[in-house]
């Protein structure tokens, strides 16, 4: 048996006497789990352990509970231990192992005669998996719209006051992958669903803090809830820029909170009626955009360009394979500047895998609520080295005018001198479309932000519960999507700005997926947005990487501050070494999906590295106040 690995003590030990000299024991105590090893914590999040620490299956087709799961000592500490030895032995000097442990929040309810109570054996169970497991962890309170599959979850979605509501009403459950999707509502902290997963963490938090203080040294850190974001109907594919402008939280509390956070804001109508143009004579009368079928002013006009952004984007095949290709974009023959370039569309490469690559999306968000009413003119070059600009595209748009505002027509100008792109050149400019409109609406910037700003409260409520317990001493972490590698993708559907910045006791986690992942979109990002330490609670490159590959992403998400890293990855067992049907995303040795299979003996191989990760700089320290 693998025994987990703690490399280097001397160089940290000696780091960690100076900052005891520097800072108090309270905020050591908060921190000291990220700094006290200079290694990148591997924690996979082992599927169908549900079954194991709830006691019962969950679907019909699954294998019976193992033995060890069952009585009062069972845990699933035997089937972790297991399935991270089949990953070792562990010899990297710059990793530890160890594992990501989903507790499913609401499925911790059983239906008692007296109503919904705690599971309090499937509680100690999961605090005897972490006892139990000689494995350091990430607890993730996992409690989001995925279902889990819990029994009260049926009951919960029949109460409208836990669905998230569009322009449209409450919305339906969805689909994901065959799978139910639960839209519940983040709005507001005063709904039944919020306070069935307060009573869970408290009974969690009660049940661990009971415990000896060594079990609180084994959990490197605490992801809330899951991807916590506004939602929108037929949310597998609809997070584009094409589908109908639905999105959330329309409910009579978000108004109520909308208008009092106008009120807070602008603290008087006149100056709001100003800075919208509009006409209101009451906090009450005012909606949020969209709000109206049928709008009759400008500030409730919505769609997805209302709050006065617009992106020119598209895809295109690198004429250079050495060099990232650049992109010029030009409005009405004035340049603007260069688009991201490098970012994934990972159906134009299941469409034309030819390419090689998915990372072939580029973008540039224009700022047209300056603009002149009107005709537009939005040009996309590529700029070759021995040919100049090679023509992309082009597109008119036409700018609506704000009532009383004369439009002009489209001004004389003259393009830079450029070549048509060769047919040889697969490419195409998606957005945005010919004659589009597009149409400021001042209220729409600010009700986004305010969506925003619902996002990161929701999140924020439970960080506080949780550091009510003992659990405070522990890093929190979010467990947030990253929607800026896709350039197709809108991110005021989501609406996780705001919840991405960091803050003095929340880390960042975010998930990665596709170019995300290894790519320069999150890189960038990042780069833009220092966020000191952050975690990776959700990764999967879809694609086949190699050892050195795998190791030097790795190796740049510790150096830029990463300090653990989860996906996906089924059991393995003494019974269970061939998994017929592993889930989509999960890094497996049976999952040819996404270079899958791949990928998880890369990760054997970059584990069982002696020498260490590639090229790895010394790691950062936390850089917030």
């Amino acid at each position: 048996m693998n025994t987990p690995t703690f490399s280097r003590p001397t160089l940290w030990a000696t780091l960690a006497a100076g900052a005891l000299l520097a800072v108090s024991a309270g905020l050591m105590q908060q921190v000291s789990p990220l700094l006290h090893k200079p290694t990148l914590l591997v924690a996979p999040m082992i599927g169908d352990l549900d079954p194991c620490l709830l006691g019962a299956t969950t679907h019909p087709n699954q294998p019976p509970v193992p033995a060890t799961c069952r009585g009062e000592q069972g845990s699933a500490a035997p089937l972790i231990e297991s399935t991270l030895e089949a990953l070792g032995p562990l010899k990297n000097p710059d990793l530890e192992l160890g594992y990501t442990l989903k507790v499913p929040l609401l499925a911790l309810l059983q239906k008692t005669p007296q109503g919904w109570d705690i599971n309090r054996e499937a509680v100690q169970k999961v605090v005897r998996t972490l006892e139990m497991s000689r494995y350091p962890a990430i607890v993730y309170l996992y409690s989001n719209h995925f279902t889990t599959p819990a029994p009260i979850e049926t009951e919960l979605a029949q109460d409208s006051r836990n669905l998230g509501q569009t322009q449209q009403g409450p919305l339906p459950i969805d689909d994901y992958y065959g799978a139910p999707l639960y839209p519940w509502a983040i709005g507001s902290t005063d709904t039944p669903i919020t306070q069935r997963r307060e009573q869970v963490i408290q009974a969690l938090g009660q049940a661990i803090c009971q415990r000896p203080p060594e079990l609180l040294d084994k959990i490197r850190g605490i992801t809330l809830l899951g991807e916590t974001h506004q939602l929108y109907p037929k949310f597998q594919s609809g997070m584009g820029y094409e589908s109908a402008y639905q999105i959330t939280d329309y409910s009579p509390e978000s108004t109520r909170s909308f208008q009092a956070f106008l009120k807070a804001r602008f603290r008087d109508l006149k100056t709001l009626n100003s800075t919208i143009q509009a006409e209101y004579r009451d906090w009450a009368q005012i909606q949020p955009p969209g709000a109206q079928r049928q709008p009759t002013t400008p500030d409730q006009a919505l769609d997805a360009y209302a709050h006065g952004w617009a992106p020119v984007s598209g895809w295109t095949m690198a004429m250079d394979k050495a060099r990232p290709p650049q992109i010029a974009i030009y409005v009405d023959g004035r340049y603007q500047g260069e688009a991201q370039t490098g970012l994934g569309r990972q159906d134009v490469a299941e469409a034309l895998p030819e390419l090689g690559t998915a990372e072939v999306g580029w973008r540039y968000d224009l700022m047209f609520s300056k603009w002149s009413p009107g005709p537009h003119q939005i040009d996309a070059y590529l700029k070759d080295r021995r040919q100049g600009l090679l023509h992309l595209g082009s597109r008119l748009i036409r700018v609506v005018p704000r009532p009383g505002m004369p439009e002009r027509p489209l001004p004389a100008f003259q393009l830079p001198p450029s070549a048509e792109a060769p047919e040889s050149l697969k490419h195409y400019m998606d957005f945005p479309k010919q004659d589009q409109l597009l149409a400021y609406n001042p209220l729409a910037a600010l009700w986004h932000e305010f969506r925003n700003q619902q996002v990161t409260a929701y999140i924020s409520h439970f960080k506080r519960l949780v550091q009510s317990t003992c659990l405070a001493q522990r890093p929190l972490f979010t467990h947030q999507l990253f929607p800026y590698s896709n350039p197709s993708w809108d991110p005021n559907r989501f609406s996780v700005d705001d919840s991405l910045v960091p803050a003095a006791d929340l880390h960042l986690g975010i998930s990665l997926y596709g170019e995300a992942s290894d790519g320069r979109s999150f890189f960038d990002w990042h780069r833009r947005h220092p966020q000191g330490l952050y975690g990776i609670t959700e990764f999967h490159p879809l694609k086949a990487m190699d050892a050195p590959a795998l190791s030097h992403t790795l190796s740049r998400h510790f150096s830029a501050g990463a300090r653990f890293i989860s996906m996906f990855m089924e059991i393995r067992s003494a019974d269970r070494q061939v998994i017929e049907t592993p889930y989509l995303f999960g890094i497996d040795p049976d999952n040819k999906v996404y270079g899958s299979d791949k990928l998880y003996q890369s990760l054997k191989d970059v584990i069982a590295a002696p020498r260490g990760l590639i090229d790895i700089p010394r790691p950062v320290r936390d850089r917030r106040p």
